[in-house]
Parts: structure tokens; sequence; C-alpha cells
């Protein structure tokens, strides 16, 4: 029912201007406009390297066709053709379900259409009509014969948006999600969820008889790729793969539950042969935008790091293939989400012949590794991720293998549990008081203290598995009073080469750090970080978990008790002195220069009055805990 057009290119100044299927050899009034999956039934906009799915009314069989075109309709004009061999395609034989049924509620909103069926998981409504008025409709399917109890379908342009907008005589193709088939089906409507109200029914079981469901419209294509393979990679995460040898390519479908806008899904091959490891692994890192839009890229992780550059200006960490020269080599991609559940569906091929890709052999048995968690905005725009939380990722102790050709299956249909909100309650961390009196600020590198009550909670902000921890706190706020000196002794790491161990820290006015764009650098780099240089370093030392990660402690001095500090041999810190001014902006940020999100706020005050009333509150806590630096 569609054709395949990869890496489509048009420039989109010519009027009337569509895919054109023709009866003909060569494009003519007699051919027809057709949809496609970036524009519908309107003239084709600018298009660069875009894969397009061409779909054609289901009323007319394939054979029919011999060309396909872009068509200027207005003026004649054709922009450029292909034949379409007879022998390359299969035949039809669609079977009508029937006329849709009229709803029974007044008014009907004018539905009227024919129902067919176009295969085992999918539906088509020939010259369909809706004149678009009633909110919340949708097209619906279910399993009984109660309307209320059923689902959304999505149509052939992955929609499962409500019905807006008049329907004139159009043609819709419907699929049924993952697990379920035409045959499981009791009906298929179109529903008003909100008023609970049918504008037009058919009823499968009446009108069809399911016996003979699976074989409908059967092509005569002997090559048709098997169906997909299933294995659960993790709690509440399903991986389908369909493996074509033949035509080099395997179609992924990654299910995932409770995934938030610009939240990452990434799923692949381990980096060893022998058992699971991140580093080197070659994996598909996808997300949805906050406008819907489903985005599914080559990742390559070189380190267990933030993609970033090293001493040497080249990316390194978990960085998208492009960034490190190589090719982004997913292509078709489409999301899905619905009751907690989110679906992408992306397509690589087989061998690709970039470095930064494995090939996927039939003979060889892979381990797989996969992680979830949030993303970042870097100057190249898209997004990257971010570390993944705790406990979100392939384990090492229960490793899973899979060879793509073996048959693999899951057992029942997924779906996502209800789960009840996270509730994020941020330890309150003592502030540090500093005037020209103050002792240095010791800085280490150490764990985000979890999802709930540590970084992420304290700042609103997605941490990447570690931060800044001043004088043994985790990112505190240090106030600064007005015209004083604030003294650092940075030990975040010195060697580029070993980005996990390489935090240079910086002042910025950037509450995400890294070197952000439009940023202004107050103390830590040369040049204002247009070519940063200068970068304050240190050794190493590390507050590290002992007792496990901090969603297990309700306080910040139960969490800091379980913490251990380790240094390396020698303990030399780099030196980091600012002074503020009258022109210093009242909050500005402590972070590091070569990773994101890390640090805190720093608020410059004309006193310290509020800080030390803040730390004096603090006095119920152990005196090591009571930072009220003099």
């Amino acid at each position: 029912s569609r054709f395949f057009v990869a890496g489509f290119n048009f420039d989109g100044s010519a009027p009337f201007t569509f895919f054109w299927l023709d009866i003909a050899d060569s494009p003519s009034s007699s051919g027809i406009p057709t949809a496609s999956s970036h524009t519908q039934y309107e003239k084709l906009p600018y298009s660069l390297y875009i894969d397009v799915n061409v779909t054609f009314p289901f009323k007319y069989t394939n054979t029919q066709f011999k060309t396909l075109s872009v068509w200027c309709a207005e003026f004649s004009v054709l922009f450029g053709q292909v034949s379409i061999p007879a022998a390359s395609l299969g035949s039809f034989t669609c079977n009508k379900l029937g006329p849709i049924e009229i709803g029974k509620t007044p008014p009907s909103h004018d539905v009227t259409g024919d129902m067919y069926v176009l295969g085992p998981t999918t539906v088509g409504l020939n010259e369909l009509n809706y004149d678009g008025n009633p909110p919340a409709t949708w097209y619906w399917t279910g399993m009984n014969s109660d309307l209320s109890d059923g689902y959304i379908v999505r149509d052939q342009f992955s929609s499962l948006a409500p019905l807006k907008t008049e329907i004139i005589n159009d043609n819709i193709v419907l699929s049924l999600p993952q697990g379920s088939d035409v045959c499981s089906a009791d009906f298929f409507s179109v529903y008003c969820v909100r008023a609970a109200v049918s504008f037009g029914t058919v009823n499968v079981t009446e009108s069809f008889g399911c016996s003979n469901c699976p074989a409908t419209c059967k092509t005569d294509i002997t090559s048709y790729p098997s169906e997909y393979q299933c294995m659960d990679v993790g709690d509440q995460i399903r991986v389908e793969y369909l493996y074509d040898e033949t035509n080099n390519y395997v179609t992924f479908k990654f299910h995932t539950c409770n995934l938030e806008a610009n939240e990452y899904i990434a799923v692949g091959l381990s980096g060893s042969d022998t058992g699971v490891s991140m580093t080197g692994g070659d994996v598909i890192l996808c997300y949805y935008t906050t406008t819907g839009e489903g985005v599914c890229s080559d990742y390559k992780m070189t380190i267990r790091s933030q993609c970033a550059t090293n001493s040497d200006g080249n990316y390194q960490g978990a960085c998208p293939d492009t960034i490190l020269g190589g090719v982004d080599n997913t292509y078709n991609t489409q999301v899905e989400y619905l009751n907690g559940k989110t679906t992408f569906t992306t397509t690589r091929n087989i061998t690709t012949g970039d470095t930064y890709d494995k090939d996927i052999s039939s003979t060889e048995t892979y381990y797989i590794i996969w992680s979830k968690g949030g993303t970042f905005e870097p100057l190249s725009g898209g997004r990257w991720p971010l570390k993944h939380g705790p406990g979100d990722r392939a384990a090492q102790d229960s490793p899973i293998q899979v060879r793509f050709t073996n048959d693999s299956k899951c057992e029942g249909y997924f779906q996502c549990a209800a789960t009840a909100p996270t509730e994020v309650t941020p330890w309150t961390i003592p502030p540090i008081c500093i005037d020209d009196s103050s002792k240095p600020i010791k800085a280490y590198i150490g764990n985000t203290g979890g999802l709930d009550h540590g970084y992420s909670a304290i700042t609103g902000k997605d941490g990447w598995g570690i931060s800044w921890y001043l004088n043994g706190l985790l990112v505190p706020e240090v106030y600064v009073r007005r015209g004083s000196t604030v003294s650092f002794e940075v030990y975040g790491g010195d060697d580029p080469a070993v980005q996990t161990h390489y935090h240079p820290l910086y002042i910025t006015s950037s509450d995400e750090g890294g070197i952000a764009d439009g940023e202004t650098v107050f103390a830590g780099l040369d040049n204002n970080g247009a070519t940063p240089t200068g970068y304050i370093t240190g050794d190493y030392c590390e507050w590290s978990e002992t007792a496990g990660n901090g969603d297990q402690f309700s306080s910040w001095e139960a969490y800091k008790d379980s913490l251990s500090s380790t240094c390396t041999d020698s303990s030399t810190s780099g030196t980091l002195e600012w002074t503020t001014s009258a022109n210093t902006p009242d909050i500005v940020y402590y972070q590091c220069a070569t990773h994101r999100l890390l640090g805190w706020k720093i608020r410059v005050v004309d006193d310290l009055t509020t800080c030390q009333q803040l730390a004096a509150a603090y006095t119920i806590l152990p005196l090591s805990l009571l930072i009220l630096v003099a």
C-alpha cells in the first residue's frame, strides 16, 4: 500500500506539485495525487535528503500503476519520475468490511465511508467524510462490544492526534498496535472520548468472517520478511527486531514506559565480545521532543562519559557518530506514545561501512547494552545524553545475549503499569559564607545523590551522575560578600585523556556550564571562554557511595555519613581565585568547563547576614557538617 522514497530532494518552489501516481507510462490528468508521510495531500514542501513513505489509495491495486512522479498538476510539468515494473509488485484482493454504520446518538457529524481489510493488522477507510466539529474524537478500536473500553488507532501518518479538521472523501489507512490484529478487534469507530459517543462504527465480527482474516490481502511476493523477533532487556523495556539479510537492513522497535519528552532510551551492541561493556558500545539512541517529534540516531560510546572534547579538540564519550566523523545510519524513524508507553521504530543497515558501527552478522552472538536518562542541548543542536539514573542501564551480572537470526519471542502484550509520581524532596544543604578572612574552599567530585533528593531535586536539572562537592557538601550555595575574594582548591582531575576524571572548575553566568553558548566567564578560563585556555585543574579527589544511592536516604546527613573520600597520592590542588566587584551579577555559578551540569549557585551579596542565619539553622548537624567558613 505504499512506496518508500529514500533521500528525497525538492526545492519546494513549484506550485501545486505532488507525488503523482498514474496508470499511463508518464504522468497525465488521468493520474491521482498521493499522500506522503511528511505532507499528506498538500503540495510538496522544501525537502532535503529526507525519507518519505508515499501511500496510494487502497481502493486501487498497485498493479494498476505504471509511474510514480513529482508532477505539477496545474501546469502539467514533470520534475522527475520512476517507472513501476509490474513484475516487481504483488497483487491484492482487499476484503470489504462494509459501510460505516452511523452512530445511533445524533448528531452523526456527517460520517460516511466504507471500510476494507488491507492486511492482518491494517484496515482502510475509503472515501471517509467527517465534519471535524466535535472535540476529543479519534479513530478507535476495541476487543469487546463496549466502545468505551477501547483505544486509539494511528493513521498512515503515524498520528495519534484527535480529529480536528474536516475530512472530505479521504482515504485513511489505520494500523493496529503491536500485539493485536483485525481478528482480535470487535469494532472500528470514529469515537468521541469526552462524550462517549460513536459517530460511525463498523462491527468486525458481524461484517467479516474472521476465519479468513490473517490471509487477507497477502501479496504474491515470496521474499516478504519474517515477523519481528522479541526480547525483554530491562524493567519495562522491550526490543523487537526484524532482520532482513537479503535487503541488508534490520528494523527495531524499542518499547519503554514513563519516558518524558527529551528523555532518552538507548539500545545496542556491547563494546565487548565477552560481556556487557558500555565502553566501545554501538547503540541507537532515541527520544521525542516537546512537540512530539521522534528522533533516533547512531551513537558510539568511546568512553563512559558525557560527550565532550579532550585537550586535542577531539570528541569522546557517548557521542553521535556524526560528531565523531561518522554517519548517522538510522532512517525511517517513527514514535508512538499512548497510556504511558512509548514506542520508537527505526531502521539501520546490517552492514554500513561506517567505522563507528558494528556490522550485525547473522552468525554472531552479541551482548546487548541499554540505558535510559535525561538529555541536554549541545551547541551543535539536537539533544545529547546525560548519565543514566541508578539501575537504568544493562547489568553486568545478568547479561542478555542475542543472535539476530534465531527465533526469539516475548511473553504477553507489552503494557505499562500505572505508577504514582515519585515525591521529590530535595535535601537541605548548608550554605558556605565567604568574606576576605575565609579559608579556601576544597572542591571535590562526588555522586549526585540519586534523583529524589540530590543534585536533580536541589537544582531542578538532570545531572549526569557526578557533581561538585564543596567542603564535603553536595552542590551547596556559596554566599560571597561583594568586593571579597573567594579561593578554591580544585581537585577535579588534571588528565584530559581521562575525561571521566577531568573537571576544571570555573565561574560563569551559565547555570549548566560546559562552556555554554553566550555565557560570560568570570574566572577559571582565559579569553572569556571563546577559545578556552588556562583551565584550573588539580589531582583527582572523589566522594563515593558505599551503601547505595541517595534515593535510599531521607536526609543529607545520613547520605553524607555513607560516603567515603579518596584522592590520588600527591593530592596537589589547582587554585582558582576570584574577586567580586560592584558590577558582578547577584547570582553566578561554579561549574565544570568540560562537562555540563555539575555545579550550582554563587550568590554575591552586600552582607552575609542571611547566609549566617541559614547556616546557624544547621547547628543540629554534626560539627563536621556545619560549614560557616571564617
